[in-house]
């Protein structure tokens, strides 16, 4: 005999009320996103790339300063974490490929910090 998971699903209807809401929530974001850019100008989408651009920059350089002051503080330790690149990729979500960089520009940046003042204004 069949259980009523077992006849929704082949009903279809084991996706859920959860899974309706993700999809109508991911719907709503393209077409939100989208709309929002398909109303601007040439110039205006170029104009705002730059500027998501030079905003990412800034927030990199503050995120690299960051790591820099966790790394001195020794904080990911007092966290729990083994290092510094585990308690980015852990905690953070960041890539595998990126936090080494971004840990090396950091420590770096300690003695020379005119390179987050130099990230910061990349591309301006």
């Amino acid at each position: 005999m069949a259980t009523e998971a077992q006849i929704k699903a082949k009903a279809g209807g084991t996706r859920g009320a959860r899974h309706s809401r993700d999809d109508a929530r991911l719907r709503f974001l393209r077409h939100g996103y989208f709309k929002k850019l398909e109303e601007l100008s040439r110039d205006e989408l170029v104009h705002s790339a730059a500027k998501l651009v030079v905003a990412e920059n800034g927030n990199i350089a503050t995120l690299i300063a960051h790591l820099a002051e966790m790394s001195a503080r020794k904080t990911a330790l007092e966290l729990g974490y083994k290092s510094l690149y585990d308690y980015c990729i852990c905690a953070l979500h960041l890539s595998e490929g990126a936090v080494p960089a971004r840990i090396h520009v950091a420590n770096v940046s300690r003695r020379f910090p005119q390179l987050l003042v130099a990230l910061d204004r990349q591309r301006r």
